[in-house]
Formats: structure tokens, C-alpha cells, sequence
């Protein structure tokens, strides 16, 4: 977990869960009366948000269980952050989702039918090291992951593109729901949003007459290198948890880049306007359907 890059947030204690090697192949409860709380001895400075980078920015503190080598540990995860807003309050986004996500990434460990493209499993991520560490040695950032010339998603992000279409309306797609990519709270968000906008105008930096129409289809890469020289593919941008929504500048296919349009902060209009208006949701300036949820707080207690 990285502190939150617009509040400044830090948690002063890590936390370990210990649990009894397993003599069997069952597998122990957390107990939570073996929890043991140790503070940092000293808080690292949070960094700019500019400077992040996955697997390099550590927290101070982390949860840790252990497990019995014997039997080992079956990984399913979920990750959903606490936002500070302004008026003090703490609050959580859309966290039904990420339960309801962890939920169906459980019972995918009994193996049904399919593939595990659409549910939060550790097995997802680590093969995408070595290519994401090929893209960075020929100047990219992250990996667009295709099917055949499909695309699915961008590192470990959803990918979306912004197109006009010929009545002067704009097209924000990203890929359908079928299996190959997670089903991201951060993609639902922007697709929800970009719908709504047509009616109720949520989105800052839009034109309130510019109708966006929000599609789940599939794209490939022979629509992006045809809509480009068109001048129709507007903007493209990734979204996740992490780093909420972040533009795309170029796309390296077949020894070409597709050069888009530079925009300043790097996130074209829909980009910029989805980042600003779901921080706002998060940080509780902006109400949307109920997503921020408030937490009860206490008073702080010094260990």
C-alpha cells in the first residue's frame, strides 16, 4: 500500500498475523489474538507522486501471515485504499465492488472452467515482469498486452481509448468483460461517469454539449493505426487503483510508434476530467451514487 498521493496519509504501526505451521494439509485461521503490532522507528518522507514507480516505493509498515512451507499458501488478493478529504473525514470508494471482485477471485481457486485473466490472482502478475522490463529497455513505460491483435489491457491497468465519431460525438471503449481482463473498480468508475455525463454533466473540463458515449467492445490494434492518421483517435489512457488514470502518449507496434496528441499533464480531456472527478468522489468534494463510503473514527491511541 503507498501512502495517498493527494493526502499525505501515513499509518505509524505494522502489523503481523502469526499462525501455526499446519501439520496437515488444512490450513489455519488468522487469529487475531496472535496479532503483533510494532511501530516504525522512524516514517520515510512520502515522495512526489511523480516519482512513484510499483515495486520500488515501500510502505513503513505491511501486514504479514505466515504460513507452513509443507502446505504452502494459496494467493488471492484485493487492493482498495482510505482517502483524507478535506473536511477531515476518511473515506473508502466503492469498496462492495472490490469485496464482491474478492468474492468471485475465491471461488475461482476451485478451478472452473476459464481462464484467470478476469479475477486478482498473484499468477497474473508475475510472468508480466520480464516483458515489462523489455518494454522499459526500448523507452516505454508499460506493456500493451494483445490477443492476437486484440487489445486487453496495459501492464496491470485497463485500457481505454477517446474516438470522434462522424456526428462530432466522442466514443470512450474499452474491452468487453469476457474472461481476458479484470474487472477494475477504477473501469467502472469511468465508464459510469462518461455515461452519466451525457445527462447530468458530472464531468469538470467537458463541454456540457459534447455527448460521450461509453462502450465495452473489443479494439485492436488495426483500429488504433487506422483511427490515428484520421485524426479520430483522440486520446488513450490506462486506469487502476494505483495510479487511478494516466495517459498514454505513444504506443510501440511492428518497429512504429502511433504518436497521439501531447496534452499538458500528460492525460487528454476525458482523462484529465475522469482522474479529477473520481479524486473528488474519493476525497469526499463530490457526491456520486453513494460511492464514498465514511469511516467511524476514533480517537488516536499511541502504542
Amino acid at each position: 500500500m503507498f501512502p495517498g498521493e493527494h493526502g499525505g496519509q501515513t499509518i505509524d504501526q505494522i502489523t503481523y498475523v502469526q499462525s501455526k505451521p499446519a501439520p496437515s494439509a488444512h490450513l489455519p485461521d488468522l487469529d487475531i489474538s496472535k496479532l503483533i503490532i510494532t511501530p516504525a522507528a522512524s516514517l520515510k518522507s512520502v515522495p512526489p507522486p511523480e516519482t512513484l514507480k510499483f515495486g520500488q516505493t515501500m510502505t513503513d509498515h505491511m501486514l504479514y501471515a505466515t504460513y507452513h512451507p509443507e502446505t504452502g499458501c494459496t494467493n488471492v488478493f484485493e487492493g482498495f485504499r482510505a482517502y483524507m478529504g478535506p473536511d477531515g473525514k476518511i473515506r473508502l470508494f466503492r469498496q462492495n465492488m472490490n469485496v464482491a471482485r474478492l468474492k468471485r477471485s475465491v471461488d475461482r481457486i476451485a478451478l472452473p472452467p476459464g481462464g484467470t485473466g478476469a479475477y486478482k490472482l498473484s499468477l497474473n502478475y508475475g510472468p508480466t515482469l520480464k516483458p515489462q522490463q523489455l518494454a522499459e529497455q526500448q523507452g516505454y513505460n508499460q506493456t500493451l498486452w494483445l490477443l492476437d491483435e486484440t487489445v486487453t489491457e496495459a501492464g496491470a491497468m485497463n485500457f481505454f481509448v477517446v474516438v470522434k465519431r462522424g456526428d462530432g460525438d466522442w466514443d470512450v471503449t474499452t474491452a468487453p468483460l469476457d474472461g481476458t481482463v479484470l474487472a477494475g473498480v477504477t473501469r467502472d468508475s469511468c465508464l459510469a461517469l462518461a455515461s452519466a455525463h451525457q445527462s447530468c454533466t458530472v464531468l469538470p473540463y467537458v463541454p456540457e454539449n459534447l455527448r460521450l458515449h461509453a462502450h465495452e467492445q473489443h479494439l485492436t490494434m488495426s483500429d488504433l493505426t487506422r483511427w490515428n492518421p484520421e485524426g479520430r483517435l483522440l486520446e488513450a489512457f490506462m486506469v487502476g487503483t494505483a495510479v487511478v488514470v494516466n495517459g498514454v502518449g505513444r504506443i510501440g507496434y511492428m518497429d512504429q510508434d502511433i504518436i497521439l496528441q501531447e496534452h499538458e499533464g500528460g492525460r487528454g480531456p476525458v482523462a484529465h476530467a475522469l482522474f479529477e472527478r473520481i479524486l473528488d468522489i474519493q476525497e469526499g468534494r463530490f457526491e456520486f451514487e453513494g460511492w464514498g463510503y465514511p469511516l467511524m473514527t476514533r480517537k488516536r491511541r499511541n502504542i
